[in-house]
């Protein structure tokens, strides 16, 4: 997912929790072409394995889910992966910008820090332990994933949560 930024948005992400529209397909279905997300700055705030971060790519601002983390030669490394692609990419956790804590989808707003949110990052994070191993087949996975936050846009309708 590319992040649209008006401005400078990479020195105000710096500066503080910012909004950003995106553009893209690769974290289908949490975040789609035409939401915005929240993103705090990092390393202010945490980034662990299941989050969803914002990160340099060349000229533009990337946002994919951390998937793996570990330290080589002194480095701190990431591996993120869009949730809706293939290619698994090692980069410096130095390219973070910050950590998506927001999804929001007209006047529907999802906290990846608690409730739904949080289940989404933990469910994808079985989908990743699992696509190496003989489990639960992908398309299972991503239909229980579509199926959560389905029952949970419901629950929140009935709370008057937008």
């Amino acid at each position: 997912m590319a992040a649209n930024p008006k401005g400078d948005a990479l020195g105000r992400v710096l500066e503080g929790p910012i909004e950003i529209p995106i553009q893209g397909q690769s974290m289908r279905p949490l975040i789609q072409s035409g939401d915005t997300v929240r993103v705090s700055p990092y390393p202010q705030t945490p980034v662990a394995v299941g989050d969803v971060v914002l990160f340099r790519r060349e000229k533009s601002l990337v946002a994919h889910r951390v998937i793996a983390m570990k330290e080589e030669n002194g480095a701190h490394l990431i591996a993120e992966r869009g949730d809706n692609a293939i290619l698994v990419v090692w980069r410096p956790a130095g390219e973070i910008v910050g950590r998506v804590e927001r999804v929001i989808r007209g006047q529907r707003v999802l906290d990846l820090n608690r409730g739904a949110g949080k289940a989404v990052g933990r469910i994808m994070n079985l989908y990743w332990s699992t696509i190496k191993s003989p489990g639960l087949p992908k398309r299972i996975l991503i239909y229980l994933l579509e199926l959560y936050i389905s029952l949970t846009e419901r629950i929140d309708m009935k709370r008057g949560r937008p």
